[in-house]
């Protein structure tokens, strides 16, 4: 049984049932052909992705539901499990690894909601199109790259869009991006060239007295064989007086720094990401701008799309919801934490257990750990009036009794 089988059932694969493509506003059809720029295919572009991607993956989804001013997190068993890990061949962290990689690779993040078994699948088809049954019930047809075919309800595609314009559903293809990477190729290309240019000996060799081309092609042969070919010669060649070498001296080009920094910072820019996001080097500032202008977005629309596909109209009715949370503060600086920390416990915001995984310290756990702490110094402010009254009527029993 391949993976097709196992993700969608039988009926999904061979529907019976006669289907006509819905049309959009703006085109015949509404479809989605992945088209990538060759974007994973160089490096810079590859680390920028997979950078992104990275980040995503430490978000943690979490299902939650609001009643006034209640919240029970992890109210379904089921939902918990399944945010943990999506799918029986993935981890959490893997599946938004890869989600967020479609993201920004085809401006799509596609995602198939098996309901009845509580699963998500991230999708990669070849093509994805928008069909209606003649009860105008719209499906999502995935055609794959080896032919098959599998058909699922509307209502349980999820989608997370980058670059929504043109097309009515998707996100738009990353054609903007193509003379971009044609440049970086052209330029590598160039660049290796000269490599292999300026490691050899260039020149020609020069025979005093006739020779027939035969003789020629064998002697130019032989130099070669033992002296440019590294894997089959020695590097050391000798020539007798009737032969002479003269070295043709032609510098290669290679494309300098400035025109090298560029590309990258185009390809950077288009991903959302930089130089020093990617290596590692970034500061609490460059971190939070990152965060963002990069990876909040996507986790906002992540948790609004995944909210609305799972939960049905009674279910969002009573306060059911999915959102992806982060550790915010994990590269703030100390002070940054000590100050954060300094504020939650003065106003009892956090507990103790919230309070240490700022520090990424071990939870103490249980009802200890659940323990709000507060400053004295601080006082509810439906209390205040209360607070100064009390004081001020203490200090007039004083004067009474002096």
């Amino acid at each position: 049984m391949g993976l097709l089988e196992r993700i969608f059932n039988a009926s999904t694969r061979s529907p019976t049932q006669h289907y006509t493509y819905v049309k959009g506003l703006n085109n015949n059809q509404i479809n989605f052909t992945p088209f990538n720029g060759n974007l994973f295919d160089n490096d810079i572009s590859k680390s920028a992705v997979g950078c992104n991607a990275r980040n995503i993956a430490k978000l943690r989804p979490v299902h939650v539901r609001r009643s006034g001013d209640v919240t029970v997190n992890s109210p379904n068993v089921r939902i918990a499990r399944m945010l943990v890990q999506p799918n029986e061949f993935m981890t959490i962290y893997s599946f938004l690894e890869k989600v967020a990689t479609h993201y920004f690779i085809y401006n799509n993040g596609v995602i198939y909601y098996d309901r009845e078994n509580y699963k998500m699948y991230p999708i990669n088809p070849s093509r994805i199109d928008l069909v209606e049954d003649s009860s105008h019930n719209v499906y999502a047809k995935f055609q794959f790259k080896t032919g098959c075919y599998a058909t699922v309800p509307f209502e349980d595609l999820i989608v997370i869009r980058r670059y929504f314009n043109e097309n009515d559903f998707f996100g738009d293809a990353d054609r903007s991006l193509k003379p971009t990477m044609e440049v970086i190729n052209t330029t590598d290309q160039g660049t290796v060239s000269a490599i292999k240019k300026s490691a050899g000996l260039l020149g020609y060799l020069k025979f005093n007295g006739n020779l027939k081309q035969i003789d020629i092609d064998k002697k130019v042969e032989s130099f070669e064989e033992t002296y440019l070919n590294a894997k089959k010669g020695t590097g050391i060649a000798g020539l007798d007086n009737t032969t002479e070498f003269q070295e043709l001296n032609i510098k290669p080009y290679v494309p300098n720094k400035a025109q090298s920094e560029w590309s990258e910072d185009r390809i950077y820019s288009y991903l959302g990401t930089n130089k020093k996001i990617i290596q590692g080097r970034f500061d609490e500032d460059e971190w939070n701008a990152y965060y963002e202008t990069t990876c909040e977005p996507f986790a906002i629309q992540a948790s609004q799309v995944l909210t609305s596909v799972i939960f049905s109209d009674n279910e969002l009715g009573h306060g059911n919801e999915i959102f992806l949370e982060s550790n915010r503060l994990q590269y703030a600086s100390t002070g940054s934490k000590i100050r954060v920390a300094t504020l939650l416990t003065n106003i009892g915001g956090a507990s103790l257990d919230q309070i240490l995984d700022i520090f990424n310290m071990p939870q103490i756990g249980g009802e200890e750990g659940k323990r709000r702490v507060q400053t004295l110094n601080m006082v509810a402010a439906d209390l205040a009036d209360q607070y100064q009254v009390g004081k001020k009527k203490k200090k007039d029993e004083e004067e009474e009794d002096e």
